[in-house]
């Protein structure tokens, strides 16, 4: 259910952008373009429990090339995802690391509506490898706790508003990594 009601979120949204596409000026991501993003993720997919530390906050690298423009009003980009986070839960001299990355392939359809702001949505598929272990010993317990790798898609929007011509700021929402992703954009 819930997965049904971002998946109907985007949609809206997906719409409403292309009706407001008759103020847009200029495209911002046009064919040959590559973009890098360095992303700090707010928010969290997996471990929203107020019982988990994070030891390292969520930071994400992706790569996007426009491998077409013109195509209706936008463009379309292809490109790269890694992120990575981890976590603890510390039970008092014994508990549980865990590791988190993820890995994937992402596309999207970028639809120019203001100057120098790039508004783009698209689809992930992506790899979650997760990775735990134990310290200390409770009860003969020095295991690992839990493997949550699988597969996985998820929806996102974003813009990308640019200070110059090859540098933006970044924020990215969706049912992905982490719930918002703001960071910086370079283009080359």
């Amino acid at each position: 259910m819930k997965n049904m009601k971002i998946r109907n979120l985007f949609v809206a949204i997906c719409f409403s952008l292309i009706g407001l596409q008759t103020f847009a000026q200029t495209l911002t991501f046009n064919e040959k373009d590559k973009v890098f993003n360095l992303g700090f993720g707010f928010g969290n997919r997996y471990y929203g429990d107020s019982y988990y530390d994070r030891t390292f906050p969520p930071i994400s690298l992706s790569l996007e090339y426009c491998v077409a423009d013109g195509v209706g009003p936008g463009s379309i980009g292809i490109g790269a995802f890694f992120a990575y986070q981890s976590f603890e839960h510390d039970y008092g001299g014994w508990g549980y690391r865990y590791s988190d990355i993820v890995l994937g392939g992402r596309g999207a359809y970028h639809l120019p509506l203001i100057d120098k702001f790039d508004t783009y949505g698209g689809i992930m598929l992506a790899y979650r490898v997760v990775s735990s272990s134990t310290y200390g010993a409770y009860g003969g317990i020095t295991d690992g706790h839990t493997d949550g790798s699988a597969p996985f898609f998820s929806l996102y929007a974003g813009g990308r508003y640019y200070l110059s011509s090859k540098f933006a700021i970044m924020g990215e929402v969706g049912y992905a990594y982490t719930w918002l992703t703001l960071g910086l954009s370079f283009k080359f």
